[in-house]
């Protein structure tokens, strides 16, 4: 991640949001191994951060305002923990008949997404 883009990050995380400073410090860090292409799964940030899960879908949605990530939905099973792989741009882009590939369980589109954030920008 290029470091007029982790600036522009730590200038919103202090701005923006009521964080500690070892919380800003932790998000940038895990934030900064990001490249194109990748994918962010707001549980890392979770984990990382101690922050609120609401929070950091707060956090990541205001980023992707900035158009530095894009966000999208992934489809898993709860069942077996299969996921999809494939990534949907919105939830009406989503197959209403889903089926599962692992364990054919019926997966319900509103109940099965996930939000994952797709880094658009280095």
């Amino acid at each position: 991640m290029s470091p007029d883009i982790l600036s522009k990050v730590k200038h919103k995380l202090t701005n923006n949001f009521n964080l500690t400073d070892k919380q800003v410090a932790d998000f940038l860090d895990l934030f900064s191994k990001y490249k194109k292409g990748q994918l962010i799964y707001p549980g890392a940030f979770i984990r990382k951060t101690y922050i609120q899960m609401s929070l950091v879908y707060k956090i990541l949605e205001d980023i992707s305002l900035s158009g530095v990530l894009e966000r999208s939905y992934e489809i898993y099973c709860p069942s077996c923990s299969w996921y999809t792989g494939e990534l949907f741009s919105t939830l009406k882009d989503i197959p209403e008949e889903l089926e599962c590939d692992e364990c054919e369980t019926t997966l319900n589109f509103l109940d099965n997404s996930l939000v994952v954030y797709k880094v658009v920008f280095d």
